[in-house]
């Protein structure tokens, strides 16, 4: 099956914007921390930090 320019695999596309999801929860979490205790911010940071980690290693497959 020959792919062209127009027939796209949504699976990709799909995984690509769950990829950029991840990339700006991490981002909006480590760079506007919730300022409502010390514990809460490293332990919201702790939990998305390796979502960052994986969103930028499969966009960065993906697109390459």
């Amino acid at each position: 099956m020959k792919l062209t320019a127009r027939n796209r695999r949504s699976n990709f596309e799909v995984l690509r914007l769950l990829a950029i999801f991840l990339i700006v929860s991490f981002h909006s979490v480590h760079h506007n921390p919730i300022y409502l205790d010390f514990s809460l911010n490293v332990f919201f940071v702790n939990i998305f930090e390796p979502f960052g980690e994986i969103g930028v290693n499969l966009f960065f497959l993906i697109t390459g």
